[in-house]
């Protein structure tokens, strides 16, 4: 078992309310599986809290969709974060090498376009933007493109790890995990 970020995505959040509801069809008790999405909806406010509280409104995001290689941005706990930042006020630049507006089709495009109906704003064409913009940079999955960039960082910048990048010790500027 390997904590980390929230989970998200088209299937995941859906299949544990279905569980959820067939367990209350029943009569089941099942604690664990109610609290889950609650526990999940918590660990996207703690992150917000500890951006807050680096004290930086500058912040970039290495990651949109919900894991790597997709651009599948349904229920993406990435998503919520980047709306309760943009509404705590942070100036916000996003890098996901698969998100493409113009190549966004049905349900994915239509839940983007309702959740961050200003994303094609946000959207920078390299991680080196991200890198040049931020005082905080976060990390949301683990990607080898981003790994020299978060090398590159300086002292003053701060890395925000949502995934558990390989070899923290390579980065230079101030580095945060999640859960470790």
């Amino acid at each position: 078992m390997k904590p980390g970020f929230a989970f998200g995505g088209s299937c995941l959040p859906k299949d544990v309310r279905a569980l959820a509801a067939c367990a209350r069809q029943q009569n089941l008790e099942t604690p664990m599986l109610y609290s889950l999405m609650g526990s999940n909806e918590e660990t996207i406010r703690r992150s917000v809290r500890a951006v807050q509280a680096f004290g930086k409104k500058r912040g970039g995001i290495l990651g949109l969709a919900f894991k790597a290689g997709t651009d599948d941005m349904r229920e993406s706990p990435v998503v919520e974060l980047v709306e309760s930042l943009l509404g705590k006020g942070f100036d916000i630049k996003i890098y996901d090498r698969n998100v493409s507006l113009a190549r966004l089709l049905g349900s994915n495009k239509i839940f983007i376009e309702t959740a961050i109906p200003h994303l094609a704003e946000l959207l920078v064409a390299s991680p080196e933007e991200i890198a040049t913009h931020s005082e905080v940079v976060l990390v949301t999955y683990k990607d080898e493109e981003f790994y020299p960039v978060l090398q590159k960082l300086t002292r003053q910048q701060i890395v925000y790890d949502l995934a558990r990048v390989p070899h923290p010790d390579r980065i230079h500027a101030e580095y945060h995990g999640v859960c470790w």
